[in-house]
């Protein structure tokens, strides 16, 4: 393994079965890597001294990157290993730059400077925009399952300018971006993959990392499909508070996530979860008259203002051809802005925006209640509608120190699901244009579309 040798890693030896990562960014200088370990294989202990390594060998911009910054300062920040060695612990005193005799680390904005001038920090990609116009060469992204998809869209095209690399490692979260990407990078000569199962993985004594005793012990505090998942890597589970995963599984059997063609005879009507300096969304939707719902097409973006997405609609619109219908909007259009005196509802209606206002429900459970209960009827675009349906597949409970649930928890999935809660808001107060046919089953068959999309 190349690195500095002389003092990287510092406080750290790699395992046996960690060595093709560093061998494959070190020596073979791959671009980009992704790695899918098992809980406890040390995914962010490996990440973070091969980070260190490429920071020595390249003066450059390097971020080690979590879902949100608060996950980054507890693992990497205040993280200590068993042994009681930090992360911090494991750059070399002497390779870290001082200023008047001082060390030049920043633990508000968790960011410290190197003595050849490369810099590390750890960031949120819940705030990717804030590192779009940066200049970095090295990027860690922690835990990708659990976080935005755009995070990595809008972040590579900068390593890419500078010839630098992405390293991804995660823990398997259900079929999201995550998998997706897993998948296809397997097929892509210019990535690194692993895949490491407690079964695949010893410490340096040959004994197992995780042994069969300690996972029996854990099916007292895990479930069945937590231990799939955690320990085995499985796929095919999803996140265990997650409110819609399983209704998305069943619809994927069931063949109501498909690129079908769209039917430019229905209209198309739009159901906006309203953000100002966070994501506003917006999903485009048609009704059938046999009671399906189908979902064309997903959009969201931030910093925008309702300018941005009248002009979208009408791209939207006049590119495919389609008959716009009605606009649903959540009750907080009506909130008065302090700046203008104004409400959205009324600056929307000054460009073009004809909102119908949907009462809020009485408690955010009933909101997921409503869409578990008319899920069967959902069609999803798969192209259209990826992002929107992996903020379904993420949008999960809060899970609290002992274990209990205490609602959604808030992040880059939350906008976007609520937008889709809006339909079935809207449909429960009897305002969509449309009717469920007791008749109708609610599958179909990819073969049952016919070029028209009309059944």
């Amino acid at each position: 393994m190349t690195c500095v040798a002389k003092f990287l890693p510092h406080k750290f030896v790699p395992r046996d079965y960690q060595m093709p990562l560093f061998n494959a960014m070190l020596n073979e200088n791959k671009k980009a890597a992704y790695v899918v370990w098992h809980r406890r294989a040390g995914k962010d202990r490996s990440c973070w001294n091969l980070l260190l390594c490429k920071a020595m060998q390249r003066v450059g911009n390097y971020f080690y990157i979590f879902p949100e910054i608060g996950q980054g300062r507890k693992a990497i920040w205040l993280g200590i290993d068993k042994d009681g060695i930090s992360f911090l612990d494991q750059i070399p005193k002497h390779l870290i730059k001082h200023s008047g005799g001082r060390p030049k680390i920043n633990n508000t904005e968790m960011r410290i400077e190197l003595i050849n001038g490369s810099t590390i920090q750890v960031v949120g990609a819940n705030r990717y925009d804030k590192l779009v116009g940066t200049s970095a060469v090295g990027m860690v992204f922690s835990e990708y399952a659990l976080q935005p998809p755009l995070a990595l869209k809008y972040l590579k095209p900068i390593v890419n300018e500078n010839d630098g690399w992405i390293l991804i490692n995660s823990t398997p979260r259900g079929h999201n971006h995550a998998y997706r990407l897993f998948e296809a990078a397997k097929d892509d000569k210019d990535w690194f993959v692993d895949y490491i199962t407690v079964t695949d993985s010893k410490d340096s004594e040959g004994k197992p990392i995780v042994s069969d005793a300690q996972i029996e012990a854990d099916k007292i505090i895990m479930s069945v499909e937590e231990l799939r998942q955690e320990y085995f890597c499985d796929w095919d589970v999803a996140l265990a508070s997650a409110y819609f995963s399983r209704y998305l599984r069943i619809a994927e059997t069931q063949n109501r996530i498909l690129d079908f063609p769209v039917d430019a005879s229905l209209p198309i009507h739009t159901f906006w979860d309203l953000g100002i300096s966070d994501a506003m969304t917006i999903w485009f939707v048609q009704f059938t008259a046999n009671g399906e719902i189908r979902c064309v097409h997903y959009y969201e973006n931030t910093n925008e203002g309702f300018e941005h997405y009248a002009n979208y609609i009408n791209d939207y619109r006049n590119k495919n051809g389609f008959v716009m219908g009605e606009h649903y909007a959540p009750h907080d259009i009506q909130v008065r802005e302090l700046s203008s005196g104004a409400t959205r509802l009324e600056r929307a209606r000054a460009i073009g925006l004809n909102f119908r206002c949907v009462p809020r429900p009485s408690v955010k459970q009933d909101a997921i209640e409503f869409a578990r209960g008319i899920f069967s009827k959902f069609y999803f675009h798969k192209t259209e509608c990826q992002y929107g349906i992996d903020c379904l597949m993420e949008y999960h409970a809060r899970i609290d120190k002992n274990g209990l649930t205490g609602g959604p928890e808030h992040n880059w999935a939350s906008h976007g699901a609520d937008a889709f809660m809006l339909i079935s808001q809207a449909f429960h107060q009897q305002m969509l244009p449309t009717h469920f046919n007791p008749h109708h089953n609610g599958s179909i068959h990819v073969n049952e579309w016919t070029k028209q999309a009309v059944i």
